[in-house]
């Protein structure tokens, strides 16, 4: 007896790779791991999880280290910065590319120039840091109509 409606039937391929990553998932924390991305894990004395930053306010830390990333993404060979043509980069783990090089994948540029405004409404008035103005203010002008 199936108990699935006939409108929400999985592809046995879909099913099965869903299957394999929630099996991954919640094995994972059983696999002892050194590192995190690229941080060494940091644990207290009951086996939490600690901030990697060791700044006097940690959130402030990665927030401003956040920031200044996205100041730095160049742009790309067709003449935009990655962050407008492309929704995933390579990060300092992936030498064979350069860093913030852009990756095709979906990409839906008014959502994500709508995540950075109100980011950076938010982190402006946090941080003071007045580069990030210009910076989210050329976003509306780049959204083109089909």
């Amino acid at each position: 007896m199936n108990c699935l409606s006939p409108f929400l039937k999985i592809p046995p391929c879909i099913a099965a790779w869903g299957f394999l990553l929630t099996a991954w998932f919640a094995a994972a924390p059983a696999m002892a791991a050194d590192r995190l991305l690229w941080h060494d894990l940091r644990l207290d004395d009951q086996g939490k999880l600690l901030a990697w930053s060791d700044a006097d306010s940690p959130y402030g830390d990665v927030v401003c280290r956040a920031w200044n990333a996205f100041k730095k993404i160049p742009v790309q060979p067709n003449g935009y910065k990655t962050y407008i043509v492309y929704p995933v980069f390579y990060g300092p783990g992936d030498p064979r590319h350069a860093l913030f090089f852009g990756r095709d994948w979906t990409h839906n540029p008014a959502g994500l120039f709508a995540m950075l405004t109100d980011a950076a409404m938010l982190y402006y008035p946090y941080s003071g840091d007045a580069e990030i103005i210009p910076l989210i203010r050329a976003l509306p002008s780049l959204i083109r109509p089909i």
